[in-house]
Formats: C-alpha cells, structure tokens, sequence
C-alpha cells in the first residue's frame, strides 16, 4: 500500500519531542509494521531530516523500578 508524503510526515512527526513515542508503540497505533517505520525514519534521514534513532533520548539505558521497598 502507497502513503501519501504527508501521512508519512505526519506519522514520523510523532517519534518527535514532545511526543517522542516508541517506534513500537507507534506501529501498534499507527497500524504499521515496524519496519515500515523504521523505512520511513531511514529515508527521512536520508533527506537530512532530523529524525531520533529508537534507542536515543533522555529515557534510554534507563530501568524501571518499584517504588516499593
């Protein structure tokens, strides 16, 4: 299936600050694969846009813990 350049945009402008959704989530509510996804972000790059590898940003590396004892 085509996508228009805007809905391509549009979608990719999502793994952007502030919203800065996971590629994953993102197929999911997208309806996308995620290799679609990550072929979108490949060719924005290409086109030198300043798109956000998956792994990157202030939450990576990060754990989530209990706040229990």
């Amino acid at each position: 299936m085509a996508y228009s350049p805007e809905r391509k945009a549009a979608v990719l402008k999502r793994l952007l600050p502030p919203s800065r959704i996971p590629l994953a989530r993102l197929a999911q509510e997208e309806g996308l694969s995620e290799a679609t996804l990550i072929k979108w972000r490949r060719e924005a790059r290409e086109k030198g846009q300043l798109i956000p590898a998956a792994d990157s940003g202030p939450r990576a590396g990060r754990r989530l813990t209990s706040s229990r004892p």
